[in-house]
């Protein structure tokens, strides 16, 4: 039997897992930011670090700590704080509250942590690659401390998770922001997705490994259209010639630093990477 954490577990990625693995003979506690009636959940505010430690002192050590908790795009961080600073406090919070230093972590962290990359090829599994994106740049500064302290580490780095019954990522590619309307783009780009069962099936498959440190890029193996997507979702559609955008692209000035995000997202979505399923084992 094995006690596990849960970080994050009200979250679709935390609740997802905690529903998989309750089915096998685990102890689990999850720790959630909202107050969630269910006898396995804890309320606590990671970025407290008192609260965080005495949360350990209550119930740990664990054998496994599964971290998702983390301030998502889009997601407004309490305190002033920085989505980067914010989600970053938390993972000290814990590393610092796991005086065991025995526990196996299982990471969430994204696809993000890369930039885009301009010769459009798959993109290997990388250990250091760079990050404009706060929140990428966020996940990498986690994945550095985990690194640097915890002797047993899974780093799982996630493509737009889904399934047919949260499809919040995929919107995003698919609607022009605040509106209904979805953007067809001719042709039809391609995207790295991951459905939900990679995710749940790669902890479980993480947990059965007694040691080491491996960086996993998690994924379908297939990219979707973005035709596919349209399908899944009702909507009335405007279709867009792919060279519209290059125009777009090319007239924004190089130096302006405040139109850059927007050409930076501009070619995350239309002209997106493609990137490699698989894993990189850090101590052979």
């Amino acid at each position: 039997m094995k006690s596990i954490l849960i970080t994050g577990a009200s979250g679709f990625i935390g609740k997802s897992i905690f529903n998989h693995l309750k089915k096998y003979d685990y102890t689990i506690k999850c720790i959630s930011k909202s107050c969630v009636d269910d006898k396995h959940y804890s309320s606590i505010d990671l970025l407290d670090n008192t609260k965080v430690k005495n949360f350990f002192i209550d119930f740990g050590p664990f054998d496994v700590i599964i971290h998702c908790a983390a301030i998502a795009h889009g997601q407004i961080p309490p305190n002033n704080l920085s989505v980067y600073d914010c989600n970053t406090t938390i993972t000290k919070n814990l590393i610092d509250a796991d005086n065991s230093k025995k526990s196996h972590w299982i990471f969430m962290s994204s696809i993000s942590i890369y930039d885009y990359d301009e010769e459009n090829h798959s993109i290997p599994i990388k250990l250091s690659p760079s990050s404009n994106d706060q929140y990428g740049k966020g996940k990498l500064i986690d994945e550095k401390l985990l690194l640097n302290n915890i002797n047993h580490l899974d780093i799982l780095r996630l493509m737009p998770v889904y399934d047919k019954n949260n499809l919040k990522d995929l919107k995003k590619r698919i609607f022009i922001p605040n509106t209904t309307i979805k953007l067809m783009i001719h042709p039809s780009p391609l995207y790295n997705l991951c459905h939900i069962k990679q995710i749940k099936d790669k902890v479980y498959d993480c947990m059965q490994q007694k040691n080491g440190k491996n960086i996993h890029q998690v994924g379908d193996i297939n990219q979707t259209s973005q035709i596919q997507l349209s399908k899944m979702v009702h909507g009335f559609g405007i279709v867009f010639p792919r060279f519209f955008f290059k125009i777009i692209i090319f007239l924004i000035p190089p130096l302006s630093k405040k139109l850059r995000s927007l050409k930076i997202l501009i070619k995350k979505f239309v002209f997106p990477n493609k990137y490699a399923v698989g894993v990189l084992r850090l101590d052979k």
